[in-house]
């Protein structure tokens, strides 16, 4: 039986678009954020099932509110730094909007005392 399930459960390689993995690494690189990239959830030492809830949710608005400073500090602000050239000649980026936007969080806002003053943290309009 468990054959059967791995056979009609089995995804090839084929049916992933470009785009699949780019959210694939995305949300890897987002787990490594979580874990030990930023907020160190491997250190957490929670065991009681309503605390690590709480204590993620409180992640979750933390990494939201991180990845949002990053935009604003490359896209508005322009304060981001470590760009290089790849080897197609266009710049990248050497770390992640997350590490950027704790960069600008410590960099700019622990120092103020206080957020952007603008609406880019307003939500999209589609």
């Amino acid at each position: 039986h468990r054959n059967d399930f791995i056979k009609n459960h089995t995804i090839s390689i084929w049916d992933y678009t470009p785009k699949d993995y780019m959210k694939r690494n995305w949300i890897e690189q987002s787990f490594r954020d979580l874990k030990s990239g930023g907020w160190h959830l491997s250190a957490c030492r929670l065991r009681r099932p309503q605390r690590v809830e709480r204590f993620m949710m409180a992640l979750a608005m933390a990494l939201a509110l991180t990845i949002e400073l990053g935009r604003y500090a490359r896209d508005v602000a322009k304060t981001a730094r470590n760009r290089i050239c790849g080897k197609d000649g266009k710049p990248r980026w050497i770390l992640s909007v997350f590490k950027e936007g704790l960069r600008y969080f410590q960099d700019e806002v622990a120092s103020n005392g206080k957020l952007p003053d603008t609406h880019y943290f307003m939500p999209r309009r589609a």
